[in-house]
């Protein structure tokens, strides 16, 4: 049987035991292809196969590819930087669970004063180095308990308007599963080439938004078909990647039913839960979330969620939102510049 110092097989401990796996052999176009999650770790192959780690073995001996599983995924993210691999490892993790921490922390506090959270998210996971599908998904999940708690804030007025609840909650079931569909049957590499793209667009929705509410009617009406359609294309982009989905869905409410803004922001909220848990059950099942990163940052986002509360009381709107869409332009100059 070989020996691992040979460099046969390549010990790593993942939860306090040695897990191993084979290194050296030659690899053929099938060999990677058996697990849907092996996605997460591919930018420049065709789905559904597992980009292998480089083999450092030249620096510490026997260290070759990684062991399949989340230990991957920290692996791919944080490349050591020292001949020492545990020891780089344990320091990057920390320092690297911690930026992610405080990105949720940030926004979660920039939902609860002006909205656009996404953008942090996002930025900060595809930055990291998740490839950013992967990101995207994960940003859904950590956005989620910020709109069940904003939606029960708001139980009074869902219940008072359950009509167009239920109907729009419908419609957007509908088109958030095709959005999250649509974004499945992507490859990373294209969805890459689109993410410039999509943050200009949810920039400009975002810095648009005190406009696109003046707009909304204030009286009611009963929803239309040019409103049933617009809610069906606003959801499909929430599906499809999310950023400025609020805003985009308070103008769109606001044309389609009319009413008052704490009535819109209910219908909103309760709206943007449908969508998110398709969305949520599509990438879960599809593999492509990391559970890892939002096990961090989810606690970060209720944190900063209450504490954006008391910030918005004391901070201006105008001046969270232009840092938003500052933060939203320079993610998508640095896609452009490094696509």
């Amino acid at each position: 049987m070989s020996s691992w110092r040979t460099g046969a097989v390549s010990p790593f401990f993942v939860g306090g035991r040695r897990a191993r796996t084979r290194t050296g052999a030659a690899h053929t176009p099938n060999d990677a292809a058996c697990h849907p999650r092996s996605q997460i770790f591919s930018t420049d192959r065709p789905r559904w196969r597992l980009k292998t780690l480089p083999n450092r073995s030249s620096q510490v001996g026997g260290v070759g590819e990684g062991v399949i599983g989340w230990w991957q995924t920290c692996d791919r993210l944080l490349q050591p930087l020292s001949p020492n691999p545990s020891f780089s490892r344990t320091a990057m993790t920390i320092f690297q669970a911690l930026l992610l921490f405080v990105a949720g922390f940030l926004s979660g506090a920039v939902n609860a004063i002006a909205g656009g959270g996404t953008f942090l998210t996002f930025g900060a996971m595809t930055l990291g180095g998740l490839p950013p599908i992967v990101a995207n998904a994960t940003s859904s999940l950590v956005q989620f308990p910020g709109y069940i708690t904003s939606a029960l804030a708001y139980a009074k007025e869902i219940r008072a308007d359950r009509r167009n609840a239920i109907v729009l909650g419908a419609i957007s079931a509908i088109g958030g599963l095709a959005g999250a569909l649509l974004l499945l049957s992507l490859s990373n590499p294209s969805f890459r080439a689109m993410v410039p793209w999509l943050l200009i667009a949810a920039t400009g929705i975002f810095a648009a938004g005190p406009l696109l509410k003046s707009k909304a009617r204030s009286e009611e009406h009963r929803i239309g078909p040019l409103g049933v359609t617009s809610q069906m294309v606003t959801s499909v982009y929430g599906g499809f990647f999310g950023a400025g989905m609020g805003i985009m869905m308070l103008a769109v409410l606001g044309l389609a039913t009319g009413g008052s803004y704490h009535r819109l922001n209910a219908l909103k909220n309760f709206i943007s839960i449908v969508i998110a848990l398709i969305a949520i059950l599509v990438f879960s099942a599809g593999g492509v979330v990391s559970w890892l990163h939002a096990a961090i940052m989810v606690p970060g986002a209720a944190l900063g969620g209450y504490c954006g509360v008391w910030a918005a009381r004391r901070v201006p709107q105008a001046v969270i939102r232009a840092i938003v869409v500052a933060v939203g332009l320079l993610l998508a100059a640095y896609y452009f510049f490094t696509g």
